[in-house]
This record gives C-alpha cells, sequence and structure tokens, in this order.
C-alpha cells in the first residue's frame, strides 16, 4: 500500500501545480454560458483604417477572432475615405455569419446647412444602398446615426455655463442645439429609409441620458433602435455588483417600446489592473448576465477588440486605451489575448473554427458566382414590415452618389468633418470622438501570431484533468488486482 500511497500525493501536487499554472481556469470555470437566447448577439467593436491596430491588412486575423470569440455582431465606423476597407470588413463579416453596425456622424452635430444636409442625404443613401445585398458589396444589419450624441450636448451645456444633470429630462439639454440636431437626424433617417435596403437604424447615448430621446419621440424621429453604453463604473459606484444602476433597461422599454444593443461596454478602473488576472472583468460578466437576462436587450457589444496604446500619453495611465481584449503595442501590433478574450470566449460560447481568408472567398466567388456569400438573401417578411414603417418626408431628389451632391468639394479632403481644418500636420480625425489622433509613426504589417497559436480553452484544461483522474482510477485499479493476485498465490502456495 505504500506505493498507491505514493501515487496519490503524486496526483495531489500536480493538482495543486496545474491550478497555479492555469488560475484563469479555475476562475472561469464557475461563469454562465449565455447561448440560449437565439435573438441575442454578442460582439465587439473596431474601428476603420484610421486607426494603425485596426488596419487592412489586419482584417482577417481581426475578424477571425472575433469569431471564434463567439461575436455574432460586429461594429465599426464607416470612412467615406475609404471605402475599400469597409468593403473588407463586411465581406468578411458576412463570410463568418456576423451581423455588421456601422457608425456615421456626418454633418448631424453641425449647423446644418441645406449643402450639409444634402451631403449627409447622399452619403447615409449610399451607405445603405450599398450594402444592401443586392449589388456584391455585401450585407449590413444597423447603421448608426453619429455616436453618443448625450456627450455632445453635455458639453454644449458646459460651454454655456449651465448644468447638465443626469440628462434624463428634456430640460437639462440646450433645446436649439436639440431641436438643429434633430432635425439634421431626421434628413439621415429619411435616407436611409428611401434607400433599398431593409437595414435597422440606432441611435445610441450612456448613464441616465434618455431626456434626448423624450424630444426626438415627441418630434416623430424615425429609428429603430435604442443603442446604449453601460461601463461598470455606472454600476459600481451605486451597487458595487456591477449590476445595472436603477434599472436603466427596464425604464428605456417603459418609455420607447424599442429593443435595446448595449453598443459599448468594458470594465472601467481608474488605475492599472492585472490584464492577466480573469477576475479583473467580474464587474463586466454581471452586466452580461443583467443584460441577458432582459428580453428587450438583443445585443452586447464589448468596446473593444484591441489596445490602442498610441492614446496613452508618456508616463500616464488612460484606461480607454487598455480596453481591448487583444494586447496590442503603441505600433498597432497585435501581441497577444487577454484573460478577457478567455473568459468571454466560453460565456459567448465561442469554439476554434478555420480562417476565412479573402483569397479562398475569391476564389469560391469565381467557383459559384451565383452563391456570392458577401450578399445575403433578403427576407421578405423584413421588407414587408419596413414598408409600413413612416417615412419622413425630404425635399431631397434620389442624387445618385458620383460626388456631384458635393460641388467642389473633395471626398477625399477629410470634407465629411466641418472642423477638419483645425486638425494639425500629421494628424488625422477620430471618427467615433470627433477629435484629432496623432498617428504611429510606425505601420508594422503583423501575420498572424495571435490567431495562430495554440488556443488554450476550460474545455482543454478539463479534458487533461478528466484524463489525468481516470489514470489515476487505473492505476489504483491495477495496483489493487496486484496486490489481490499476490495474496491469492501466497494462499495456494502449500
Amino acid at each position: 500500500m505504500k506505493t498507491l500511497r505514493n501515487i496519490l500525493v503524486l496526483l495531489c501536487v500536480l493538482c495543486i501545480a496545474f491550478s497555479s499554472v492555469f488560475p484563469a481556469f479555475a476562475a472561469k470555470a464557475e461563469d454562465p454560458v449565455l447561448t440560449s437566447r437565439k435573438d441575442f448577439a454578442w460582439g465587439l467593436n473596431m474601428h476603420s483604417n484610421f486607426y494603425s491596430v485596426y488596419g487592412t491588412e489586419k482584417l482577417e486575423e481581426q475578424v477571425h477572432l472575433a469569431a471564434e470569440m463567439g461575436c455574432k455582431i460586429l461594429r465599426n465606423n464607416f470612412d467615406i475615405n475609404d471605402i475599400s476597407h469597409v468593403d473588407t470588413f463586411v465581406k468578411l463579416c458576412n463570410a463568418y455569419g456576423i451581423q455588421i453596425m456601422l457608425e456615421y456622424g456626418g454633418n448631424i452635430k453641425s449647423s446644418g446647412s441645406e449643402t450639409q444636409r444634402q451631403e449627409d442625404y447622399t452619403i447615409f443613401k449610399m451607405i445603405a444602398n450599398r450594402y444592401n445585398g443586392k449589388n456584391g458589396h455585401g450585407k449590413i444589419d444597423y447603421i448608426q446615426m453619429e455616436n453618443e450624441l448625450d456627450v455632445y450636448f453635455a458639453q454644449q451645456v458646459a460651454s454655456y455655463g449651465g448644468y447638465f444633470g443626469n440628462g434624463d429630462s428634456i430640460s437639462n439639454y440646450p433645446q436649439d442645439d436639440l431641436k438643429r440636431v434633430c432635425n439634421n437626424l431626421k434628413n439621415a433617417s429619411a435616407a436611409i429609409r428611401d434607400a433599398d435596403s431593409d437595414v435597422r437604424i440606432v441611435i445610441n447615448a450612456g448613464w441616465m441620458h434618455y431626456g434626448m430621446f423624450q424630444y426626438f419621440q415627441n418630434e416623430g424621429l424615425d429609428y429603430d433602435i435604442l443603442g446604449w453604453d453601460w461601463y461598470t463604473d455606472m454600476s459600481s459606484n451605486f451597487l458595487g455588483q456591477g449590476k445595472t444602476a436603477f434599472g436603466i433597461y427596464d425604464t428605456l422599454d417603459s418609455m420607447f417600446h424599442k429593443p435595446i444593443i448595449i453598443c459599448e461596454t468594458n470594465t472601467w478602473n481608474n488605475g492599472p489592473v492585472d490584464e492577466d488576472d480573469p477576475a479583473a472583468w467580474d464587474g463586466l460578466v454581471k452586466i452580461c448576465e443583467d443584460a441577458y437576462s432582459k428580453p428587450n436587450v438583443i445585443g452586447c457589444i464589448f468596446y473593444q477588440m484591441c489596445d490602442q496604446l498610441n492614446f496613452e500619453k508618456e508616463g500616464s495611465y488612460e484606461r480607454e486605451a487598455h480596453f481591448g481584449f487583444i494586447y496590442a503595442d503603441k505600433f498597432g501590433n497585435m501581441t497577444g489575448k487577454k484573460a478577457a478574450y478567455d473568459r468571454f470566449q466560453y460565456i459567448c460560447g465561442g469554439m476554434l473554427q478555420p480562417m476565412i481568408t479573402l483569397e479562398s472567398l475569391e476564389e469560391s466567388e469565381k467557383e459559384n458566382p451565383a452563391d456570392n456569400p458577401t450578399d445575403k438573401k433578403e427576407d421578405d417578411s423584413s421588407k414587408k414590415e419596413h414598408e409600413k414603417r413612416p417615412v419622413t418626408p425630404t425635399p431631397h431628389d434620389d442624387t445618385p452618389f458620383d460626388g456631384s451632391a458635393f460641388g467642389d468639394t473633395d471626398l477625399n479632403s477629410g470634407a465629411d468633418d466641418p472642423d477638419i481644418s483645425d486638425v494639425g500636420e500629421g494628424d488625422v480625425m477620430d471618427p467615433i470622438n470627433n477629435n484629432p489622433v496623432a498617428q504611429d509613426p510606425v505601420r508594422t504589417i503583423h501575420k498572424g501570431n495571435v490567431t495562430e497559436e495554440f488556443v488554450w480553452t476550460f474545455e482543454n484544461t478539463l479534458t487533461v484533468i478528466v484524463a489525468v483522474v481516470a489514470l489515476a482510477i487505473l492505476s489504483v485499479f491495477a495496483l489493487v488486482f496486484a496486490n489481490m493476485r499476490k495474496k491469492i498465490k501466497a494462499i495456494s502456495q502449500p
């Protein structure tokens, strides 16, 4: 029995060592698997080619990473100056069966001149037509008109010396700005509705800033989806557990009766965290569980796929620069997966799958030209439902997208931003926050050291543990059987 005791001691030592080497899996084992709802999509935010970490040459790898994590929706900027990047993004997402939300701001926050309104009308209609799944450019599911208008209104109030409060009342907002923006949104919405598309329209905000939606509702603004941004600091400040403060989803449902997609969420800390520790995302897991339990919430999009360390000033810590589920250096090179990726891959039901390349898609299209994976078949029922929607009248005609609607404006000069002249040399505009962003001095092409590495998951760990335990049981039985044979042999001998 001394041998048996030694084997058991060895197994205990192996188990302790295994747990210390792979702490993530022990923490992840208690996480829920949130995949039973067929109407719910998990997703990630990405960005345009303006951001070096999201360069076009990285799209194959990044969309594959998203698919393996279990993402069913990706949110991205529409960049009028680099449509080929958007085309590639849409093509890859369609091939994986991933839904797409494109965000475009145009002149929504501008003065609303007739020239600006015509420009917006033309571009919003072009986006909806180009990606309607009927003409070879693929299919998108959502268009978001501008981003976080509530932040813009809060900044306007501050500039006037006013007090924004919680933003939960129309009276919190600057009325002239609210009216102007609403009219610009109506123009953009009408353009999308006039297109040959069943794409759904999204407007987003965050925190308790639903006062502007009350105004939009009173003015009859036509849109489909409430986009909401909710970070852990918004919850933990009040409840400490990452649960939704004030029952925001129930409030939005009772007031506006529209589906909700969480357009942005992540952990928000005031200082650095150990991003190799799965526990750093406990609050985010609780937000996910809470949102998933609400029938009116149909999606949750994490912000974001990759770190953007070029936003971080030397010697300082900028939390938003570290929001990625994938590590990246300041030059935009992806360097590995964080514990968050593995943890939410389990929660979102992700699994390993082959990478789809642009080359393979092109070969498939040549072999089967009638079966283009970038064009989805239109759902007739959705189209009929869309035709019933009220359409805001527009004074603009059906101008083809050939640039003529812009007069002498050069589409490649950044004309979609009225303040582009303020950008310094060497800067580009951040299409989400509308601020100049200093570009990286080097754009190194990164080839697959994230995707092509072996992905160790909780299932792999569980398999190894089961194998070790099974081997131990077999060893014990073998020892017991051998011991019994010795005793029987000893008894049988005279």
